[in-house]
């Protein structure tokens, strides 16, 4: 199946299709849904996927890197 075979089949613009695929737009619940629905696989499987990777991708934003050192200190402090 060709992404706009599965674009016009889920109801999904083309574009945001193929963002998704291409990691530059997240799966969300309802996509994650339409998938299971079209392609079988598992909505869950695909969350969690999601979640695993945009977890990883916070992990290495360096402003919130950043902000959370700054909170590790401040705790540390209080915890005294």
């Amino acid at each position: 199946m060709t992404q706009k075979q599965l674009s016009s089949l889920i109801g999904l613009p083309y574009t945001m299709l193929n963002e998704i695929l291409n990691g530059k737009r997240n799966v969300t619940t309802e996509t994650a849904l339409l998938f299971e629905a079209a392609l079988g696989i598992n909505a869950e499987l695909l969350m969690n996927m999601q979640s695993d990777y945009s977890l990883q991708v916070a992990r290495k934003n360096k402003s919130l890197i950043k902000l959370f050192e700054s909170i590790r200190r401040a705790s540390a402090v209080a915890v005294q």
